[in-house]
C-alpha cells in the first residue's frame, strides 16, 4: 500500500514481502501505538510464524478491558477460504466468520467477543501458508499478541 517507511498510518493495515537470496532471515511483527505527539506509547514484538497448515490457534483474552482483533495474512498465490472460530474456556463457540483473503493480501478481523472471557481462536484455511495473530490490547496502554500455531 505504499508504506515505505516502516510506519503504517493509523487504521491501516500492512504487509511486506521479502526475497533472500541466501543466508537466513529472523522476522518479527511489530505492534505499536504512536500518541498524539507521534511518540510511542506501546509495542510489543512477536516472532513471524509460517503457516504450519491448514488449521491454526491462537488466543483471546477479553478480561480487565482488553480488546481483540485479528489479522489474517495470505502468504501464497491462491485464494484462501478462511474460517474463524472463537471458543470460550467452556468450549462454546462465541463468534464464527468465514471469508476469503486474496493471494499475498491481508484481512483484519475485529470480533465481538463477550465481556471478561477467554479462550481459543481456531483458523482453518484451505491451503497452507496463511498466518494469524491476534492482538490483544487495552487502548493507550499495551498490546499484546498471540501467533496462531
Amino acid at each position: 500500500n505504499g508504506v515505505t517507511t516502516g510506519f503504517v498510518p493509523d487504521g491501516t493495515t500492512a504487509s511486506a514481502q521479502l526475497t533472500l537470496s541466501s543466508g537466513k532471515l529472523a522476522a518479527q511483527s511489530v505492534f505499536y501505538k504512536l500518541n498524539s505527539f507521534g511518540q510511542l506509547q506501546y509495542a510489543d514484538a512477536v516472532p513471524f510464524f509460517g503457516g504450519g497448515g491448514t488449521s491454526l490457534s491462537a488466543y483471546y483474552n477479553s478480561f480487565i478491558g482488553n480488546k481483540d482483533s485479528s489479522v489474517v495474512l495470505n502468504t501464497t498465490s491462491q485464494l484462501a477460504d478462511v474460517n474463524v472460530d472463537y471458543v470460550d474456556f467452556n468450549g462454546s463457540s462465541i463468534f464464527n466468520e468465514s471469508f476469503e483473503v486474496v493471494p499475498n493480501g491481508i484481512r483484519q478481523v475485529t470480533s465481538a467477543l463477550p465481556v471478561d472471557s477467554y479462550g481459543a481462536m481456531n483458523v482453518t484455511t484451505s491451503v497452507n501458508g496463511v498466518v494469524v495473530n491476534n492482538i490483544i490490547r487495552r487502548d493507550d496502554e499495551y498490546a499484546m499478541c498471540s501467533s496462531g500455531r
